[in-house]
């Protein structure tokens, strides 16, 4: 199988003293209750996607036309130090369980590499490195969160977070609307710690995945969504409105599917792709007026014309990229041909995860990015049929299935600093030692049997 495990100790000792209660039971010991506070704040850092709107001096439309220039001032951020003291904190502290994970999933360490190696082409070598120590830093606390942790205590740790993100999201909001509201947009639009409004909906949307599959009492789970769905629909952003919706879909569909027999759960398949392509297909027929009809124009806000310019560019290094991170920073002309074409001098984002890591590492990173995707892929559809599944695996699918949704309209794939990403690699670690675990117990059936 080419994976293999080590149960971690903290799945027995975290998942039964908690079944059924909340992340702060009266058995949880102080040292515990600490530790959740102190992942708090790199926690929320990614939530806000390594921005907080109290820092962001871009919350106007003319600032937005020089976001680029903003993003390179990061680096000398009070805010910034403190991250990275903390995640250095921790991978001193966890690097037993980070090594324990690391070991087993060379193919996701593959990609720090990658980025690493992407400096001796890179149009700034400086940044590079910054973003491939970064990414680094990202993944030795996604496998440290992986293996501390069951996926039940840490599923109600992000049911915690959420509920923080909220609170300080409406505080901002109504005493401080200078960072909580989005003014950028047309009309009153909601970012709360985030420093955009898509950032917020995209967030909370990831957030609340766990109320499909933790263990806590259901008024708990409904007190929960009733907290962040309104504060995804006041972002007003249309694309959190859709990943949102179709995540509801997505757990509906994967609760028939694992009831119905191999056969039918075939025929089930077979029947959403139709349906998913005829959709597409009737979307791209009809485009003009379904965005009119969700307050959106053809161009999904002049996106189109980015990924085309975005793609040019591509074109012309495509195999390796332009570096890790490095292509709209620095002396590179290429990015400039891009902002011209496109009439926004300040653009620093590809508006699509995938195209922007194209920028970066090229079709070998992209590659790498979907080896990782089918792989997770290909180990749920194993758990499913053979009959395995289990709260946790429904929540890694969900969390995999809502990464590349997001990258229809956004996303972002193989990047640090950002709860999206994360969680998916808690995800692809996740559904990895699901597998082994199962496989391990068959062959130990099998022994009792023989």
């Amino acid at each position: 199988m080419g994976t293999r495990y080590i149960s971690a100790p903290m799945d027995v000792a975290y998942a039964r003293p908690f079944a059924g209660r909340g992340l702060y039971a009266n058995s949880m010991p102080i040292y515990q209750q600490v530790l959740c506070w102190l992942l708090l704040f790199p926690l929320l850092f990614h939530v806000a996607n390594g921005q907080f709107s109290i820092f962001s001096e871009a919350n106007n439309p003319l600032r937005t036309q020089a976001g680029n220039l903003l993003k390179m001032d990061q680096g000398m951020r009070p805010q910034i130090i403190l991250y990275f003291v903390t995640m250095l904190l921790f991978v001193a502290w966890g690097y037993r369980h980070i090594w324990r994970v690391a070991i087993y999933n060379k193919l996701i360490l593959s990609g720090i590499a990658l980025g690493v190696v992407s400096t001796i082409w890179s149009h700034s070598r400086m940044l590079t490195l910054r973003m491939s120590f970064m990414l680094f830093l990202t993944t030795c606390f996604a496998f440290y969160l992986s293996d501390r942790f069951s996926t039940e205590w840490f599923m109600r740790l992000m049911m915690f977070v959420g509920v923080v993100t909220v609170v300080l999201s409406l505080i901002l909001i109504a005493f401080f609307p200078q960072y909580g509201v989005f003014h950028r947009g047309g009309g009153p639009e909601w970012q709360g710690i985030c420093s955009h409004k898509n950032t917020l909906g995209f967030s909370l949307a990831f957030l609340l995945t766990p109320i499909f599959f933790t263990s806590h009492r259901l008024f708990l789970k409904v007190g929960y969504a009733s907290l962040l769905l309104p504060v995804i629909a006041l972002s007003r952003s249309r694309g959190a409105w859709f990943i949102t919706a179709v995540m509801f879909m997505f757990v509906g569909w994967l609760a028939l599917s694992r009831r119905l027999k191999n056969k039918d759960a075939l025929l089930l398949s077979v029947a959403s792709a139709v349906l998913v392509f005829g959709g597409i297909l009737l979307l791209i027929i009809y485009l003009e007026p379904a965005m009119k009809a969700i307050g959106k124009d053809p161009t999904l806000t002049g996106r189109t014309g980015i990924y085309l310019a975005v793609l040019g560019a591509i074109g012309k290094q495509p195999i390796l990229g332009y570096g890790l991170g490095a292509f709209w920073f620095g002396a590179n002309p290429e990015s400039l041909n891009v902002a011209r074409e496109i009439n926004w001098p300040g653009i620093g984002y590809a508006e699509n995860g995938f195209l922007e890591l194209a920028l970066g590492l090229g079709a070998v990173g992209v590659g790498l990015a979907l080896l990782l995707f089918g792989r997770a892929i290909r180990q749920a559809s194993k758990l499913i049929r053979a009959g395995l599944y289990n709260p946790r695996i429904g929540w890694f699918c969900t969390i995999i299935f809502l990464e590349l949704v997001t990258n229809i309209e956004g996303g972002i794939v193989m990047a640090p600093d950002n709860l999206n990403w994360t969680l998916t690699l808690i995800a692809f670690v996740g559904l990895a030692k699901e597998l082994h675990d199962s496989c391990i117990a068959s062959a130990d059936s099998a022994e009792v049997y023989a």
